[in-house]
């Protein structure tokens, strides 16, 4: 990358959460065009589907996130938010594959498994 001039520093949305951009960096095209569909069965809207990692889809990621806080913030057991992904707010992302497949059952066929391991 220095080679080429290019910044070593990731595309930065103000708002954004650390975690969030981590994430979403690590997916490939395929599987960005996946987790747009996942969001809007999740009721998320991004007005582009395409493989471009846009600030709508940071956007809405980041909303799932806060989101599944906000759920781990009134759940009474300790044992089910540590279950849910609570101790680790990363890990909430990965509940993003498993909640959307059992809405539509088509995404699993069609995206395969795209959730990511930490």
């Amino acid at each position: 990358m220095d080679a080429c001039s290019v910044d070593r520093e990731g595309l930065k949305i103000e708002g954004i959460d650390v975690a969030v951009q981590k994430y979403i960096s690590m997916l490939g095209p395929k599987n960005v065009v996946c987790h747009k569909q996942m969001l809007g069965v999740l009721g998320y809207e991004l007005t582009d589907m395409s493989p471009l990692k846009s600030t709508d889809f940071f956007l809405q990621t980041q909303q799932f996130m806060d989101d599944k806080l906000a759920e781990c913030a009134v759940m009474d057991s300790r044992l089910k938010q540590a279950m849910y992904g609570c101790k680790r707010k990363e890990w909430l992302l990965d509940n993003i594959y498993p909640e959307a497949s059992k809405k539509n059952e088509a995404l699993g066929y069609s995206c395969g498994l795209t959730r990511l391991q930490y």
